[in-house]
């Protein structure tokens, strides 16, 4: 139709001819969504843009010094651009948590995919644990720690202010 969007890649970060994307689809909604999931067929060629790095892991400085530390957030389909960080972190050996956050535990996709992680990984949801606090989504802040969002606005917004009023 040439409806434009953007979306995260979620892929193997050093594999540079094959993208791939996640899309969830939203019933009745007005976006790419449906028509991803229902005119988009396996072997369909898609006209795409280069990609471009609008969310980078800032990595530069902190390798090999044990010092900085890394905790993602992540809600719902917010996990899309955190899942090759994940993977890039482990790569480089750096010591990173992560808290991810959905409506129930079926809405979370990729659980399968991040299992590998272990105890890295807190997966908690609304149906069973209530919506999060700040101190649901990350552990005490410092300033030797990094956090990295991606999810719906509301958590967003819990996660810049509890990191604003952070005193370091």
């Amino acid at each position: 139709s040439g409806t434009v969007r953007q979306y995260s890649l979620c892929g193997d970060p050093r594999d540079r001819f094959n993208y791939r994307i996640a899309v969830r689809r939203i019933p009745n909604g007005n976006g790419g969504s449906i028509e991803l999931h229902d005119g988009v067929s396996v072997g369909d060629v898609l006209r795409i843009k280069g990609p471009r790095n609008a969310f980078p892991l800032a990595t530069t400085g902190h390798l090999n010094t044990g010092a900085r530390r890394f905790h993602f957030v992540a809600g719902g389909i917010g996990i899309t651009p955190i899942l090759p960080m994940l993977a890039v972190a482990t790569e480089l050996g750096l010591p990173w948590t992560m808290t991810y956050t959905g409506r129930s535990r079926e809405s979370i996709p990729f659980r399968d995919e991040l299992a590998r992680y272990g105890d890295r990984i807190t997966i908690r949801t609304d149906d069973e644990d209530g919506l999060p606090t700040p101190a649901d989504l990350l552990p005490p802040l410092h300033p030797d720690l990094a956090v990295y969002c991606c999810g719906p606005t509301p958590m967003l917004n819990v996660v810049r202010d509890a990191v604003a009023e952070c005193d370091g």
